[in-house]
């Protein structure tokens, strides 16, 4: 009869809370164009996000934008005139620390030759 009632108890409602700050996650849309990447995004009512990139052969990401303004254009070159694939990884941060889960994804790039 009183299953569905709210519980206000310290594992309760302030469990929830806490457990909804850190599903906070960036969705981004990756668009590739001859020479560069644009990374779209919605800050969801977020302070800042940080965008992160691999390119083919690198072992470590790169920031390569802290912002609040979508999109960004990633007009880095290829590592070769072959097309390449390139990881971006986005988090959103609020007073310079990082907070909630990443999003992460992949696309390949355009080349003057492309392989696929």
């Amino acid at each position: 009869m009183y299953s569905g009632l709210i519980s206000f108890s310290e594992s309760g409602i302030a469990g929830k809370i806490a457990d909804h700050r850190t599903l906070i996650k960036p969705y981004m849309t990756l668009i590739r164009a001859k020479g560069s990447v644009t990374v779209a995004f919605d800050m969801d009512l977020q302070e800042s996000i940080k965008i992160y990139s691999k390119r083919a052969n690198e072992s470590e990401f790169s920031l390569i934008a802290e912002t609040n303004q979508s999109p960004v254009i990633d007009d880095r070159p290829n590592l070769t005139e072959y097309s390449e694939t390139r990881e971006y990884k986005a988090v959103f941060t609020k007073k310079g620390e990082t907070i909630g889960e990443e999003d992460n994804l992949k696309i390949r790039t355009k080349g003057r030759f492309r392989f696929f």
